[in-house]
């Protein structure tokens, strides 16, 4: 438990670190991708919850999404591939406006004997609107097809 709270506060620290200094969007979304899956293996809502944005995380019926997300992902993560990591970023006067990434994490494999993929869409900075800072949108499929959406892309990108 502790080591999944001191790597909630780590993230969170070099996020929000990200808006005085140069984001390394490559390092940041692998640390990010390592998180994630090791509060999906440990079940642990407010540390997911921690990693999302206020506007998505603040919106009705984030809190049962999120149950919901943490019983679809069944089991502990024993091995996992990042793809794909897609990033964009915007720059004036040699400081970012935004950085954004949209990781893939591909044969996420349990100990329950799933497979799953996992993508996300993730601001790491955001100078304009600081409430969009954090990820808005994980899709998480299943081996079977089947598939949970947790949070909302569109309330961060209109």
């Amino acid at each position: 438990m502790k080591k999944v709270f001191v790597s909630i506060i780590s993230c969170l620290m070099l996020t929000l670190c990200g808006c005085t200094s140069h984001v390394d969007a490559d390092s940041q979304a692998k640390r990010q991708c390592s998180q994630i899956m090791e509060l999906f293996s440990n079940n642990y809502t407010d540390g997911i919850k921690a990693m999302f944005c206020t506007a998505v995380s603040g919106s009705d019926g984030f809190e049962d999404d999120l149950r919901e997300a943490v019983e679809f992902f069944e089991g502990e993560v024993s091995s996992y591939d990042i793809k794909a990591i897609g990033s964009d970023e915007k720059s004036e006067k040699g400081r970012q406006v935004y950085v954004h990434i949209s990781p893939k994490i591909r044969d996420i494999k349990t100990n329950s004997g799933k497979t799953y993929k996992l993508s996300y869409y993730s601001y790491l900075v955001d100078s304009e609107h600081e409430e969009f800072v954090g990820i808005s949108e994980i899709v998480i499929e299943n081996d079977d097809g089947s598939s949970f959406t947790l949070g909302d892309y569109q309330l961060v990108d209109p």
